[in-house]
């Protein structure tokens, strides 16, 4: 997987990644990797996201190929919409946790506290990656006293735009003026650019361990750890097998046959090298297999068009055209007394636009047959040469010389593939007799989800057993090879995915025969749970609050969807196991979205929550969310609490937690144990005010305040130590005119009776308090004709639930379940009302199978406590 620059009289462009790939003995060093410089203007205008931010955490990203995730804590966004804190950066090359490498010379590499800009496109899985890769990335430092922002271009050599001969120096960029700068020209203001400063002494380079043409010592998943610093080589030709190459259509400037014929010459081309080459490779057609650069698919394949988005934007004259490279083991395996990465697969894709080089060629099919030459040498091992003449060189020569090979193309082909005399180090001298196949070959999945395979033990410790994989039962790869050991285990593996291996011996004197092929699937676990009761709330101009019901107990992780209007979108943030609030930032002020969550594990996604719908508060909006303020209706109304602790009559506020646009709650003396519960209404259809409930769960002293902050008018209730009965205010703030024929009240919403459950859980009408205490209400509403239902139920804490009649988004009950039985030897019950309706509180002990059923007549708003409800057994 290497870059390739295209060099020719009237032409010159950047072609490909490059990647960690061998140097080979005889062979000039490589030369530095060259590119067609980018302006930060166009790097811009390529970009949907530019962010300051913090490198957090570095993880090997999901999916087959190695790839280094970067978890951002964002800092600033220069363009794009910020409705996330963080955002993951996906960069190719790495280490997977079975030792498979895929690594990219040239890729940046970041370390965990680093101060970083980034230009991002999106991968399309929620992701992001750096426009122009290496391009995109800037490191922000602290430089003779001032903060820069550094491009480390290590390893790389910049080259004229086609048709000039300038290159425009990359200097070292002043941050602020920088900043500044992107973010007019983001809003259609462009300037002169004036923000590159002369830096006194080195300048800084970054991250030069990443530019490497051997397999990297770092651990993973940035390198190979201890077994780094080697060259990679495929051992499968000398086991007497060929490498087959297989394309996934026609490129549609040569047009067919002529691609097949293109990839056909450069296959044999490669072949023919070297008289004694031990190269053998082979041109099978084409194929539907289109997993490159994505999975390790057992296909070597040359993908025109970029199917999976591996490279970011379209080859324009400038940019990525193509990428190659070997999948390899970390492992090492020695080879005439050297020890190499053995190559197990290889794959080439090819740019969207890369019919554009091809025009401009004067004999595209010969400009063809050299760029397939020289990604296929890059797949067999070979860097880039010095030798300007040589195939591996890194330009295109596109003078109608097609796979022309040098004497150093061929003295790397010699140093890695040359057959060698008969020896002990030779693996295949002639004769013996080849060992036997080997014996009881099985295969397990284990309860990770991994394949275990196993055989009987082989009593000859030279023998080499090889392990195979497919996923057709037709076309093989090796995945492995190992002596002396009877077991492997094989971790490239997915849910729901079916395998087929087999295995064979090697010794001195040859092969064995296969083993029978042994089919395996890989089951898929079922879903998490899904998230429930999800809610929204308003904190302020440019955020909302959502806070759900975690009902699972084997995610890994939560995702966002949020429709802003054009439909579902999930959203670039992971949030960890058993999260339950999260908040939404970066909005603009009035701006209405709709919500839902997923729980989500390495094998599915649950059902997504309910979707709740809010609205941001207004730019003028007067409530200032804290930690002690609640903002009700639309942000207008401050609501704020303080309580007398009876212990030494001292007074102190209350904790606030959001809970819907027009509910909320405070705690006094720990965040789980809730104690007052307020709602604001709208009733300014009905009689020209916002109305004020609250109840209470305790029966401290407490004040609550309520200021309109439009008219800076302020409504204060008390509720006296030792009463806890909560109040109502239909007068509160008059909002709008009366009036003249106010409509009837909302029909409510009648839910019907739910049975009981077999033990104590939570579902749409219980909630389970204390992990013993299964809750329900019912309720008869005497101002709408008596009519009954069961209310709608909602887990607030371990301790605390609450209730709704009319609507999911209307509070009317909070019941709450405290162990006192270190007081008094029983678990108390505590329910307090923001509704005036007729309503029965059930509560069952689903240790004891007791019940206690709590009444509250029509017209009372009080609630109550029960410190003897039930025994503490």
């Amino acid at each position: 997987m290497n870059r390739l620059d295209i060099l020719r009289p009237t032409r010159l462009a950047l072609l490909g990644w490059l990647a960690l790939l061998g140097s080979w003995v005889g062979v000039s060093d490589v030369e530095a990797t060259r590119y067609v410089p980018v302006s930060d203007a166009t790097l811009t205008e390529q970009s949907e996201l530019i962010v300051e931010a913090r490198v957090a955490a570095l993880e090997l990203a999901p999916g087959s190929l190695p790839a280094v995730e970067y978890r951002l804590d964002v800092r600033r966004v220069i363009k794009g919409a910020r409705v996330y804190d963080t955002v993951r950066v996906r960069i190719p090359g790495g280490v997977r946790d079975d030792g498979v490498a895929f690594l990219a010379l040239g890729m940046p590499r970041f370390a965990v506290g680093d101060e970083v800009l980034f230009f991002l496109q999106p991968t399309g899985d929620g992701a992001y990656v750096p426009t122009g890769l290496m391009l995109g990335t800037f490191q922000l430092l602290e430089v003779d006293g001032r903060q820069v922002a550094v491009r480390d271009l290590a390893g790389s050599e910049a080259v004229p735009a086609p048709g000039t001969t300038y290159v425009p120096p990359d200097g070292v960029r002043d941050h602020r003026r920088f900043q500044t700068w992107l973010s007019e020209l983001v809003v259609g203001h462009e300037h002169v650019v004036d923000y590159f400063v002369p830096i006194v002494g080195e300048r800084p380079s970054l991250q030069t361990r990443a530019n490497l043409m051997v397999s990297s010592s770092l651990p993973p998943p940035l390198g190979c750890g201890d077994t780094g610093g080697h060259n990679v080589r495929w051992f499968a030709f000398d086991l007497g097998q060929t490498v087959s190459w297989y394309r996934n259509g026609v490129l549609s400037t040569i047009g067919e046959p002529e691609t097949a014929t293109a990839l056909d010459d450069a296959v044999t081309a490669w072949n023919d090298a070297f008289a004694d080459s031990r190269i053998s490779l082979a041109s099978g057609g084409t194929t539907g297999a289109d997993g490159g650069m994505t999975i390790s698919d057992g296909i070597n394949a040359v993908l025109f068009g970029d199917p999976n988005n591996r490279l970011p934007g379209t080859f324009d004259t400038t940019g990525i055209l193509a990428l190659g490279g070997p999948w390899f083991h970390c492992t090492l395996r020695d080879f005439d007394g050297i020890e190499y990465h053995e190559a197990i697969e290889a794959d080439i894709v090819l740019q969207d636009g890369v019919e554009s080089f091809f025009d401009a060629s004067a004999d595209p099919q010969a400009a063809a047959v050299e760029l397939f030459a020289h990604e296929i040498g890059h797949t067999l091992g070979f860097g880039h040469s010095g030798e300007s003449e040589s195939l591996m060189w890194p330009h295109i020569h596109d003078d109608g010389r097609g796979a022309s090979f040098h004497v150093h193309d061929i003295a790397g082909i010699e140093a890695l593939y040359a057959p060698l005399p008969p020896g002990p180090s030779n693996p295949l001298p002639p004769g013996g007799e080849p060992p036997d196949t080997p014996e009881g070959f099985s295969a397990i999945v284990t309860v990770d989800k991994l394949v275990a395979l196993s055989w009987d033990e082989i009593a000859d410790d030279t023998v080499r057993v090889h392990i195979e994989r497919s996923t057709n039962a037709s076309v093989y790869a090796v995945l492995g090879s190992l002596i002396a050991e009877n077991a492997f285990t094989d971790a490239d593996v997915g849910p729901g995915d079916t395998y087929y291996y087999r295995v064979r011996a090697e010794s001195s004197a040859g092969m064995s025969d296969y083993t029978d092929p042994v089919e395996i699937s890989v089951p898929v676990a079922p879903p998490p749970a899904a998230p429930t009761n999800l809610r929204a709330a308003p904190l302020a101009a440019d955020r909302i609050r959502l806070i759900w019901q975690d009902n699972a107990d084997d995610e890994l992780v939560y995702r966002i969807d949020v429709d802003s209007g054009n439909g579902f979108v999930e959203l670039p943030v992971i949030l960890q196991a058993d999260t339950e609030t999260v908040d939404l930032t970066g909005l603009t002020a009035s701006t209405s979205i709709r919500a839902r969550v997923r729980a989500e594990h390495l094998e599915a996604s649950s059902e997504p929550s309910n979707v709740v719908a809010a609205t941001t508060h207004a730019s003028d909006a007067g409530c200032d969310f804290s930690d002690q303020t609640l903002c009700l209706l639309g942000g207008r109304f401050a609501v704020e609490v303080e309580w007398v602790d009876p212990a030494d009559g001292i007074a102190a506020p209350a904790a606030a937690v959001p809970s819907t646009d027009n509910t909320g709650s405070f705690w006094f003396f720990d965040s789980a144990n809730r104690e007052l519960i307020v709602k604001m209404l709208d009733g300014g259809g009905i009689n020209g005010h916002a109305w004020v409930f609250f109840g209470g769960l305790s029966n401290v002293e407490i004040t609550l305040t309520v200021t309109d902050t439009e008219t800076g008018e302020t409504r204060t209730y008390v509720n006296p130590p030792g009463q806890q009965c909560g109040d109502s205010d239909i007068l509160a703030f008059q909002i709008h005119e009366i009036p003249i024929d106010p409509p009837d009240p909302t029909t409510p919403v009648v839910l019907p009776y739910g049975s009981s459950l077999d033990d104590c859980g939570d579902d749409s009408l219980h909630t389970c308090l204390g992990g013993r205490f299964r809750v329900s209400v019912r309720s008869r509403d005497q101002f709408n004709g008596g009519a009954e239902g069961s209310a709608g139920a909602v887990r607030e804490t371990a301790d605390t639930g609450s209730f709704w009649f009319f609507g999911p988004d209307n509070v009317e009950l909070v019941v709450k379940v405290l162990d006192g039985t270190g007081i008094n030897g029983n678990h108390w019950v505590f329910w307090g009302a923001l509704s005036r309706v007729e309503y029965w509180v059930t509560v069952v002990d689903t240790l004891l199978g007791t019940e206690k059923v709590y009444y509250n007549p029509p017209g009372e708003l009080c609630g109550g406590s029960d410190i003897q409800a039930f025994s503490g057994n």
